[in-house]
């Protein structure tokens, strides 16, 4: 990971932090005033923005700004949704509880990456399906920190409109965080407006939205009748709304300074540490320990977005492997065992681990015995082919590049058919050898087999499992330590990224051997052993806390 994107993603976690602290500020305050908090806080961003757009150095750039319809447009774009994400928010509450209802808003990281794909399509790359999944993963953790899982039973139509006005709001949210992004970008490539300024401009770009704030007003008042705060709770909450007032000002600065330099969408994901923040921040305020639930939401955050961000292996393996880990240890925690008592238990596992090791020595042995024997018939082809004409050398490149069976089988008949034509029987000879050494691939009856063990262990370890500490350690380090066995193999025989030559810079264009430039060790050890520690570590804790 180079030094811009590491300090892009430096800013985001800042930005997530600060915003982190709101929350902590807010429950210092009266619950009636928190209540119209929302409309209360965008009331004196507004105030706070008025000396700067009223002074001549803010009002020029502000009345540029206003003469660009691109900006005119994004911004009032990004404030209607705004406004619209706070209305849809305050609609939820009505059927869900708040902390429910803010986890589900806070998933806004995602439909935002999606926008910006499209709005910044000039400066970021496009979410991937890797993308999508791990993404996924650090929301489901936003959702596991509440302990969602246990407080879906019996839940009623009401309930579900609820999240779903919710998730509405994620939605607008993120579009307006999208928006605002490409608002800000144009502000400063066309007019020269930074962060700071463009922060205190685009608080006016809410006159758009009054009516929006009128519906949120009668909404507002009507689902709570009697919002009477005491002046001398005004006076004592006055100093914490100065300081969310900041918070927010920080936040969104640092973020729109982040979204500036942003080169991949998914690096948005990084917000999803906000509630891992929050909970760390009221406990060190409160004092109170984290819960189990909590722990295990905070590890889905963290390994995604380590995963995602710092890339710390972006093998197949050991993703599959932090999955299991997690999705095992998450099992054991949230489902209780169907079977308190089985003496067989430990006996079943060992069975099948034998039968997954042969199967799985077998199959390493002859993945490795066919690559090595394709390779050396590869080497060979390219130096017979070297010294003849380029139509041919270029076709066999090609042949090396297709790696799906019909574009292989295409690209070889293509291939051979020019050697016979131009008399290279013997080099169509070894052509005909490698087409038979890539058909002698793994039988589909083997990944069966290693599969029906997976799936065999998993209903043993994770169903029948005794309600001991030893089994639960067991499954999240037996059953991982499979799965990653399990794709070392698959990946072996599937690794399709990269081809065997290159073509060299030089007039000749010769095709060489390719060289792997090797991901640093800081990168790819130091990393991975990080994360599978934590994720070990704090599920052992974790575990230690489940409920009986």
């Amino acid at each position: 990971m180079n030094y811009k994107r590491a300090s892009t993603i430096e800013l985001i976690l800042l930005s997530a932090a600060a915003y982190a602290a709101i929350p902590v500020a807010l429950s210092e305050m009266d619950p009636q005033l928190v209540s119209s908090f929302p409309v209360v806080l965008i009331a004196l961003k507004v105030a706070i923005s008025l000396p700067v757009v009223v002074s001549a150095w803010g009002r020029s750039r502000f009345l540029l700004s206003l003469k660009d319809r691109n900006i005119l447009s994004l911004a009032s774009i990004q404030a209607f949704f705004f406004i619209l994400s706070l209305l849809l928010f305050t609609m939820s509450l009505a059927s869900l509880d708040t902390p429910v209802a803010i986890v589900i808003a806070e998933t806004w990281p995602i439909p935002s990456a999606i926008a910006m794909g499209y709005l910044l399509r000039d400066q970021l790359s496009r979410l991937n399906g890797s993308d999508y999944l791990w993404g996924s993963i650090a929301c489901l953790g936003v959702v596991l920190v509440l302990d969602l899982p246990s407080k879906l039973d019996g839940v009623d139509t009401s309930t579900w409109i609820g999240a779903l006005l919710a998730l509405a709001s994620a939605v607008a949210m993120g579009l307006s965080v999208a928006f605002k992004a490409r608002a800000v970008k144009l502000m400063r490539d066309r007019h020269h407006i930074g962060p700071v300024l463009s922060y205190f401009l685009l608080q006016f770009f809410f006159l758009p939205a009054l009516p929006l704030f009128a519906i949120y007003f009668v909404f507002l008042s009507g689902s709570n009748p009697e919002i009477d705060v005491p002046m001398p709770s005004l006076w004592a909450a006055l100093p914490w709304m100065i300081v969310v007032v900041g918070l927010n000002f920080s936040s969104s600065v640092l973020y729109s300074f982040a979204t500036l330099k942003l080169k991949r969408a998914s690096d948005g994901f990084v917000w999803f540490f906000t509630p891992a923040f929050s909970l760390l921040l009221f406990s060190l305020w409160t004092g109170e320990s984290l819960k189990g639930h909590e722990l295990i939401g905070l590890t889905f955050i963290l390994s995604s977005n380590l995963l995602l961000t710092i890339a710390a292996d972006t093998s197949r393996a050991f993703k599959s492997l932090v999955l299991t880990v997690l999705a095992a240890g998450s099992w054991c925690y949230f489902v209780p065992p169907f079977f308190i008592e089985n003496e067989f238990y430990f006996d079943a596992l060992s069975i099948l681990s034998i039968f997954f090791v042969v199967i799985l020595v077998e199959g390493l042995g002859q993945v490795s015995r066919q690559t090595e024997e394709e390779e050396r018939l590869l080497i060979g082809l390219n130096h017979a082919l070297a010294d003849k004409d380029t139509h041919l050398s270029d076709a066999f490149q090609n042949l090396c590049r297709r790696q799906s069976p019909v574009s292989f089988k295409r690209r070889y008949h293509l291939l051979r058919r020019a050697l016979i034509a131009d008399g290279y029987r013997e080099i169509a000879q070894k052509l005909d050898h490698l087409a038979h050494v890539r058909n002698r691939t793994l039988r589909l009856g083997r990944h069966v087999s290693l599969a029906a063990c997976l799936v065999a262990t998993a209903a043993i370890g994770l169903l029948a499992r005794p309600e001991t500490w030893l089994a639960e350690m067991f499954i999240t380090v037996y059953l991982p330590s499979m799965v990653f066995s399990f794709f070392i193999l698959i990946e072996g025989q599937l690794d399709q990224e990269r081809s065997l030559f290159r073509r060299l810079t030089t007039p000749s264009g010769d095709h060489v051997i390719r060289i792997m430039s090797l991901r640093s060790p800081r990168d790819s050890v130091i990393w991975s052993l990080i994360l599978s520690a934590f994720i070990i570590v704090t599920y052992a804790y974790a575990l230690s806390l489940a409920p009986a």
